[in-house]
């Protein structure tokens, strides 16, 4: 399994570090979980994919929750990607 971390800096000089897995791992997402696409060109796209990339080097991602399905996502630009995160309530604990 081939991690990637990147660290982004953003103008007020807050740092947020990801860690993505490699393109090639795409093939293993499992197609129920939500998870975030992140591009070269820091393009995000978060959804549900069933990592098949299709004989022109394309693969598509469905917005959980709806009927929305992007195809055509460039394959061979993708930087990386990884699960994504739910944040829960913890306060609701009684």
């Amino acid at each position: 399994m081939a991690i990637m971390r990147l660290t982004l800096t953003y103008k007020d000089n807050r740092k947020k570090t990801y860690r993505l897995k490699a393109p090639a791992e795409l093939a293993d997402i499992d197609k129920d979980k939500e998870a975030e696409f992140l591009f070269f060109d820091l393009s995000l796209v978060v959804g549900c994919s069933d990592g098949v990339v299709n004989d022109e080097g394309y693969f598509s991602v469905s917005i959980q929750g709806t009927p929305v399905k992007l195809a055509g996502l460039p394959f061979d630009q993708l930087l990386g990607w990884r699960y994504k995160r739910h944040k829960h309530n913890l306060s609701a604990k009684k």
